[in-house]
This record gives C-alpha cells, structure tokens and sequence, in this order.
C-alpha cells in the first residue's frame, strides 16, 4: 500500500488509479459498495487479531519448551529474524498484487516466526507486567485506529514525515546498540510509541481509502494486505511500550 497521490488519484503497485468523491455514488448497487467497504476494514482486523494470537501463541509454547535453555532460542534470533524479513516481504508483495495463496501462507509464515523471535520477552520481563502493557497497548491502538477511521484530516501528507522517521529511527538505533548509548534507546522508544501511533490512525485511513477504490483486489486480499499492515503497527507499538513500562526480571 502505497500513499495518496493528489485528491482525485491514488497510486497502487506504481499504478494511478482514480477515486470518485464518492467511489460508490455511480455504482449500480451503492448498498454493496459501502458493505464491501466495511468488509475490508472488519476483515483486515481480523486477521490482524489472528496473527497476533499465532505470534503470542507460538511465542508462550517456545518459552516454555526452551525455559531451560535461553541459549538455544538467542541462537535462533538471527535466523528468525532473516527469515521474518523474507517472508513479510513476500506476503506483502504477494497480497498487493492479488496472489491470496501465496499471501496467506507468507503472512502465516510470518506469524509463527515473528512470534518464536517475541518469546524472549518471557525471560526478560515479568508475565503480569507483559500482560498489562498489552492491555495499553491495545487501548492505544484502539484509539489511534479510531481516529484514522473517523478523522476528516487527511494524513497522507504524513507518509514523508513516517519514512524520513523509521529510517532515521534504525540508523540511530544501530549507533545505540554499537555504542551503548542507553539514554539514546530510550529516547527512540519514546518516539517511536509517538511514531506508530500516528503510522495506526495513518495506515487505518489509508486501508479505509483502499476499500473504497476500484482497484480489482478482492476483498479478502485487502482485507489480508491491511491485517499485515496493523500487525506490524500494533507490535512495533507493544514492543516499545514494553521497552518503557515492563518490569524486568
């Protein structure tokens, strides 16, 4: 999903598409257009809340299956992590692009590693306290995701401000773990709890906008593509809250 383009266009896949101010206001049917609209929106946080219980699901069996032996799951990080990197890239180019089969078992794929990477978290910090970041994290995103959702703003004009961000949120995130530069870390957490809960109400809006379009994905696969989307968001968000909130053991 790409970002808005001008106020009457919308650029998928390098692509310009065009939107009516009100996409559904010539269709022959406007009833189904506005269901198939919140279909989109229902269906992307469906999946979103899917993946997240595969992902904490996975991650509680491998920390109790591994409790005994943290060195063998610090060995895995690197590989999980390589492979996250391969299959999120594939789920998301597969589902832009209509490929649901290929998609879905990326996206799945991608639910179970990310979530044997999450399990360490259970051996560095306190279950109740993962608990109740959880719980603010989801409040969080909740009311960032209904902002996006009801908001007459238009974000778009945001998407320069996130990229510019994120970039520079790694490259100084490397220079913090390199340098041990603690009071840096915890400076890019919480900026990035401000980051991702501006990128939830931007990416809520924009999967809104998609569901309105003519675009020639299926429901399903918009539905999958956007559940991909507030996944990412929601755990980049708990994890940096976790980062600042949770108790360490």
């Amino acid at each position: 999903m790409n970002d808005y383009e001008g106020n009457n266009s919308y650029k998928l896949n390098g692509e310009d598409m065009l939107l009516d101010s009100d996409p559904y206001q010539k269709s022959s049917n406007p009833i189904f257009g506005a269901i198939a609209g919140s279909s989109v929106m229902t269906a992307s946080f469906g999946f979103m809340f899917l993946a997240l219980l595969i992902s904490f699901g996975t991650a509680w069996t491998v920390s109790v299956q591994f409790q005994n032996n943290f060195e063998t799951i610090y060995a895995l990080l690197l590989p999980c992590v390589v492979f996250e990197l391969i299959t999120v890239f594939v789920a998301s180019r597969s589902l832009s692009k209509g490929n649901v089969l290929v998609g879905s078992i990326a996206f799945l794929l991608y639910s179970v590693l990310n979530g044997a990477t999450l399990s360490i978290i259970f051996f560095a910090y306190q279950l109740p306290s993962i608990g109740l970041v959880f719980l603010v994290a989801a409040f969080m995103f909740g009311g960032c995701a209904l902002f996006g959702a009801i908001t007459k703003i238009d974000l778009s004009p945001m998407a320069g401000f996130i990229m510019v961000s994120l970039i520079g949120m790694i490259v100084l995130g490397v220079f913090a773990v390199i340098f041990h530069l603690e009071q840096v870390s915890i400076f890019l957490c919480i900026f990035g709890v401000l980051l991702f809960a501006g990128i939830t109400a931007y990416d809520v809006q924009k999967i809104k906008m998609l569901s309105r379009m003519h675009t020639g994905m299926s429901v399903l696969a918009l539905g999958m593509l956007g559940g991909l989307t507030l996944y990412l968001d929601f755990i980049n968000l708990f994890l940096r809250l976790l980062r600042l909130f949770g108790r360490r053991k």
